[in-house]
């Protein structure tokens, strides 16, 4: 039997390359022997839309401004005032180029190319920053982790973050106008 996913040839009632089930439609893990992960039970039906990078469009729209709608603040913050520095950087380097109206095109692609990359990256590092969190939980609280994974699964929301990055980095522009019109 041929796996409907991969085309490889199975003989159990899944396929061994990419863990498709014919049975349930849904992905397993090689590696994992039963047990659901933290990041499972974290993310619960999410799950396979995260780890497979079925989520695409708010990747697409928000780059690096991704992981701070998914909850990790900082490190958002942090990956967006980078992307904001190779912006200026290589907006900068293409304006000098030698060719009339070449410098505009350069420009486009770059565009493309950031959001490109910000779309393969963004799953992988929030899940890295994911497991990182879920596991300083399970080693803070070793009997009752359990409940506290899924109440911080109740206590985010991703609508509350973009409303709170909306006027964080509102603010950081006006603070950053105030300082260059007084000096």
């Amino acid at each position: 039997m041929k796996c409907p996913k991969c085309g490889k040839e199975n003989k159990k009632d899944f396929c061994m390359f990419c863990g498709y089930m014919p049975d349930k439609d849904t992905y397993i893990d090689k590696n994992k022997r039963g047990e659901t992960t933290l990041l499972e039970t974290y993310l619960g039906d999410n799950y396979d839309k995260i780890v497979r990078n079925k989520n695409w469009l708010p990747r697409l729209l928000f780059g690096p401004l991704y992981i701070f709608i998914k909850g990790f603040y900082i490190e958002g913050s942090l990956l967006y005032f980078l992307d904001l520095f190779l912006f200026y950087f290589c907006f900068t380097f293409n304006n000098y180029f030698p060719l009339p109206g070449f410098s505009s095109i350069l420009n486009l692609l770059l565009i493309i190319a950031n959001r490109v990359i910000w779309m393969a990256l963004d799953n992988i590092i929030y899940i890295k920053l994911l497991e990182n969190k879920l596991e300083r939980i399970k080693i803070k609280y070793p009997n009752n982790y359990n409940e506290k994974i899924d109440s911080l699964e109740k206590k985010h929301s991703d609508f509350a973050s973009f409303f709170f990055m909306v006027c964080f980095f509102t603010i950081i522009i006006i603070i950053i106008y105030l300082i260059l019109i007084i000096f």
